[in-house]
């Protein structure tokens, strides 16, 4: 242990216990709206290869999938979910539902 600062020690030892940040994450293109007109078949595939990506991630935990899926899918998908009039206690469940379907 090291004294940083007054009352504060930090640990030197390395850890494996530490959760990845955002930047830690694998890189992913996100999903581009604005492509072409197709959107349905396009959504379709890259939803199968994101969760191909959850899985190789051992991510099972709704609330990480929904993270991980804004993380990925991008800034325009965010926006239109927000634009979305769903209660806040459903809104994980709301976009892995959202998500899935387009999977169908």
């Amino acid at each position: 242990m090291v004294q940083v600062a007054r009352n504060y020690l930090v640990s030197l030892e390395p850890t494996t216990d530490i959760i990845p940040s955002m930047m830690d994450l694998p890189s992913f293109p996100p999903f581009d709206l604005h492509k072409d007109g197709k959107i349905g078949p396009r959504w379709k595939k890259w939803a199968e290869q994101f969760e191909r990506l959850l899985v190789a991630m051992d991510i099972n935990e709704p609330k990480r999938q929904s993270t991980r899926l804004f993380h990925y899918a991008g800034s325009d998908v965010d926006e239109i979910y927000d634009t979305l009039t769903v209660p806040d206690p459903v809104r994980v469940n709301r976009a892995l539902e959202i998500y899935r379907k387009g999977t169908d």
